[in-house]
């Protein structure tokens, strides 16, 4: 979200007052810290509703510790890594919906869980880079749920393997 601070910065930059990276100080007395502010264009493609079309909607504001220089020459690749490091903050999130939910206060069962749920979701994420290869897609998004998956091991974990082959 947008602060207000932020806002005046992408109007200067709209009404070409500012440069694209600037360094922005924000906070109050002893909190406040800075680093470069850069501020990219947003892509036509990706501004397809009517709230975007104001001037604050036109551009995407960055919050950077590289130099001003290196800021300045990335502007294609940093929205790319920001949408990297999205869906690295996005799979810890996801990883908890198959950790199993404990009160217990014994660290050795506790680290087990945690452990599993790593497990299960690296599983996860193979099983669909081995499908994406499959049906000769690119691995963009998931092809299946992390919740179906779950509950096969969870089923697998209940019956165990099923009845003995003869």
């Amino acid at each position: 979200m947008k602060n207000e601070k932020v806002k005046d910065a992408i109007r200067d930059y709209h009404e070409s007052k500012a440069e694209a990276v600037q360094r922005f100080p924000m906070g109050k007395g002893e909190k406040t810290v800075s680093f470069n502010l850069a501020i990219y264009s947003r892509p036509g493609e990706r501004r397809t509703s009517k709230r975007q079309q104001g001037t604050y909607d036109r551009y995407l504001p960055f919050a950077k510790n590289l130099s001003k220089a290196v800021a300045a020459r990335l502007p294609a690749l940093i929205p790319e890594e920001y949408r990297r490091r999205w869906g690295i903050e996005t799979g810890y999130r996801v990883q908890g919906s198959v950790e199993a939910k404990t009160t217990s206060k014994n660290y050795a069962l506790r680290l087990l869980y945690q452990m599993t749920s790593v497990f299960v979701y690296n599983v996860w994420q193979y099983a669909n880079l081995l499908l994406s290869g499959a049906v000769k897609k690119t691995f963009e998004k998931p092809l299946i749920k992390l919740g179906s998956l779950a509950a096969h091991f969870e089923a697998f974990i209940l019956g165990g393997l099923g009845p003995p082959r003869s």
